[in-house]
């Protein structure tokens, strides 16, 4: 069972409890349409006891300074990947792009976390993810390059790449925070 239903009555948008069954529902309730992010989890408090709102903005927070790390530290992680300095220049360019992309985002959620806009939160929950995405794969190029490099990985880097694998579970959990957010957004 789904932990949770979208459904309109009369054109407006509800959430329904988990508990409830859809098939209980009366007729006059339809369907909403959902979106893969709809799959993606929905918890009603961050750690079971704040406020969706307030976590929120501390994710907005964390994203920012993030960002601002990302951008910093960019060149030295591309460093440790790419020995080419065209190849480096580029790459470091991109990275700091994306990190930028990050922030920005970061600052569009702030947006729709004081003017409660759908729209705003869901494009920073699919920014968000896509920037995971390319975070792990650049790790694992780091990560591989080093064993390729050197035959082996040294114990500072394996536990480099296990916190950065932490990091970004922790991460993935304060997306499900705001996507959380942007369906109670949605929903009212």
């Amino acid at each position: 069972m789904d932990p949770i239903y979208l459904f309109a009555i009369n054109g407006k948008k509800k959430l329904c409890p988990p508990d409830w069954e859809w098939e209980a529902l009366p007729d006059t309730y339809q369907p909403v349409v959902r979106t893969p992010l709809d799959k993606f989890g929905f918890a009603m408090k961050c750690c079971y006891c704040i406020p969706l709102r307030p976590a929120s903005i501390f994710v907005c927070i964390i994203s920012i300074i993030w960002s601002c790390v990302q951008m910093y530290t960019g060149h030295k992680l591309m460093r440790r990947i790419f020995e080419n300095p065209t190849v480096l220049y580029w790459s470091t360019a991109l990275y700091t792009l994306i990190a930028l992309m990050m922030m920005i985002s970061s600052i569009v959620l702030l947006l729709g976390i004081i003017k409660r806009n759908y729209k705003f939160l869901n494009f920073y929950v699919w920014f968000a993810l896509i920037y995971i995405i390319i975070y792990i794969t650049i790790v694992m190029l780091g990560a591989a390059s080093t064993v390729a490099a050197s035959g082996y990985i040294s114990l500072k880097k394996t536990l480099r790449l296990l916190l950065t694998m932490l990091w970004t579970l922790l991460f993935l959990y304060f997306i499900m925070i705001v996507n959380s957010y942007r369906i109670t957004v949605w929903a009212y």
